[in-house]
Formats: structure tokens, C-alpha cells, sequence
């Protein structure tokens, strides 16, 4: 099989069945499929298993110990969240251990990733996005857990918030991180600044196939895992568990930047782990989560993760 044409039937498969379980029908058709018959979401993890070994099958070859970390990483959290599958709302330590082995192992790049020249066309991507699916399969349709916002929505006022959100996340972030060698600009600036005013630099590199593309790829990738695992599990877990929002909010974001200690880090014992790079995604997981709070949903915070995501990869080192 063409490899080209092999990528399009996945992107339109993994993601086809994401949009689908975005929708209101889907999660209804979902959550009455699994009313009947409980067993289709673990069916759910056999086929995002048996998905990804048809992938690699024709694109570079089967290799059976990335292909059994894979299995791994999506069976073992199914058989926990099978475990509780009759909780309901009810959120247990299993439901922790849950959401630590669906990112932990994603965000610790823990699963290989094979030598191939087409390897990151899908690899990582699949892997993230099947995450998300096992994560919508058991908590959203099986357990019918609420407030995930996991749902599209389309709002002039919610696209606002992001670039309300932006903004502050520029004042914020901009200052502190030039004062703290954080933010390290590109090589073209100088060279640019001495030619063009500051806003043509700014949209020269803003306007481009490139910065889409970029965009793009972070928003269906660790955007969505990320947000959905933080802000619509993590965050919305702790609003039912503490009933303070806020503290809630407060503490997903501590969370989420404790979880990129391992960004950058020089070593394994803790002074040697990027608390900078931790302090800067806190700050950041502040303004997703607030996104999330006020939006109706979460993918109006994935947008914002995104969007910041790709302007520090296109203007700082």
C-alpha cells in the first residue's frame, strides 16, 4: 500500500472517530452503544492497537517491541478504568492511576518511536490521539462523567477569551522570560529589526505556511492530549473532589507544570530538573485553565496551548 494513502485512511480513521465523539450525537450514540454493551469500549483499545499495527505494517515495518509498548500503554489503563467502569461521577484512586499511566508515559517519551523516514508522520500522533479516544471511550461514554466540555462548539466569545488570554500570557511571560534567559530570540531579529519595523517582523513569520502548519500539528496532537488530560480530567476531577473551582483551577495548573520538569532536565536527581520550564508551563496552564473554566469548550483551550506553543518555537530558541 502507498504510504501517502495509507497516512490519509489513519488521519481520517483516529481522527474521523475523534471528531465523531466530539459531537453531541456522537457521545449520545456512544454512551447508549456502551449501555448495552459495556465491552465496546475495551473493543475500542483492541482496534486502536490492531490500527496501529496496520500502520506500521505498511509504513517501514512491524517493530514488535515498539509495537508491544504500544499495547501496553493502551491496554493497561483500559483494564484500570475497567475496573471501575460502574463508579459513575464517583472518582476513585484507580481513576489516578488512570490519567498517570495515559501521560506519563506519552509526556516522559517513554514509548520508542521507530527508524523510519516516515516514522513521526504518525507515530507520535496516533499514539496521543488514541489516548485521548480510550479517555472519551471510558470516562465520557461509559462513566458518562460531565464537565470535560470534550465537545465542539463554535463562539465568537469564546475565540476572544483566547486572544484575551494570549495577550496577558505575553505581558506576563514576555518580561520574565528575557529576564531569565528562558526566552532566547531566533538569529533573524537582529538582522530583520535593522530593515523592518517590529509588527512587519512579527507578521512576516506569523503569515506563513509554516506557522500554520506548525499550529496545526500542535493543536491535533499534545494540544488536544495535553488539554483534555489537564484541563477535562485533572481539572474537572478536582472541582467535583474539592468543590472549590478555584483551588481546583490552582491546583491542575501546579500539575501541569510539574509535568515538564523533565523538559530540558540535565539529570534524574531533582536540582538538575527544569523548574524554570516548570514555573513558565504553570504560568501558562493558569491562563489554558481559565480558558477552559469560561469557555463552552475545552478546545478553545487547546487553541490557546497551541497557539503559544507555536510563537515560541517560531520567534525564541
Amino acid at each position: 500500500m502507498n504510504p501517502t494513502w495509507l497516512l490519509i485512511v489513519m488521519v481520517l480513521a483516529y481522527y474521523g472517530t475523534l471528531i465523531t465523539l466530539l459531537t453531541r450525537r456522537g457521545q449520545a450514540a456512544g454512551r447508549k452503544a456502551c449501555d448495552k454493551q459495556p465491552y465496546i469500549a475495551l473493543c475500542l483499545t483492541a482496534v486502536l492497537g490492531a490500527g496501529f499495527l496496520f500502520y506500521s505494517k505498511f509504513s517501514g515495518g512491524i517493530d514488535w517491541s515498539i509495537s508491544l509498548q504500544i499495547f501496553a500503554y493502551l491496554g493497561v489503563p483500559s483494564l484500570v478504568l475497567w475496573q471501575i467502569k460502574n463508579q459513575g461521577e464517583r472518582i476513585t484512586w484507580l481513576d489516578w492511576v488512570a490519567i498517570a499511566m495515559l501521560w506519563l508515559p506519552f509526556d516522559l517519551h517513554l514509548i520508542g518511536r521507530r527508524e523510519h523516514r516516515i516514522k513521526d508522520a504518525l507515530d507520535w500522533p496516533l499514539t496521543a490521539i488514541s489516548g485521548v479516544l480510550i479517555g472519551l471511550a471510558f470516562w465520557v461514554c461509559l462513566r458518562r462523567i460531565e464537565g470535560t466540555k470534550m465537545v465542539l462548539k463554535f463562539s465568537w466569545k469564546d475565540f476572544a477569551k483566547v486572544f484575551a488570554g494570549l495577550s496577558v500570557l505575553l505581558i506576563l511571560l514576555l518580561p520574565l522570560g528575557f529576564a531569565s534567559g528562558f526566552l532566547v530570540p531566533r538569529d533573524f531579529w537582529r538582522q530583520e529589526l535593522a530593515q523592518s519595523s517590529l509588527p512587519s517582523v512579527i507578521w512576516k513569520h506569523l503569515a506563513t505556511w509554516k506557522f500554520l502548519w506548525y499550529l496545526i500539528k500542535i493543536y491535533i496532537t499534545i494540544g488536544i492530549s495535553e488539554e483534555f488530560m489537564f484541563r477535562g480530567i485533572i481539572q474537572n476531577f478536582l472541582e467535583k473532589t474539592l468543590n472549590r473551582p478555584n483551588l481546583a483551577w490552582f491546583f491542575a495548573s501546579i500539575l501541569f507544570g510539574l509535568a515538564h520538569l523533565n523538559n530540558g532536565a540535565r539529570g534524574l536527581a531533582i536540582w538538575d530538573w527544569n523548574w524554570t520550564y516548570a514555573g513558565f508551563a504553570t504560568i501558562a496552564g493558569l491562563a489554558y485553565g481559565q480558558v477552559f473554566r469560561h469557555s463552552r469548550s475545552i478546545l478553545y483551550a487547546v487553541l490557546l496551548h497551541a497557539l503559544v506553543d507555536s510563537i515560541w518555537h517560531t520567534f525564541f530558541l
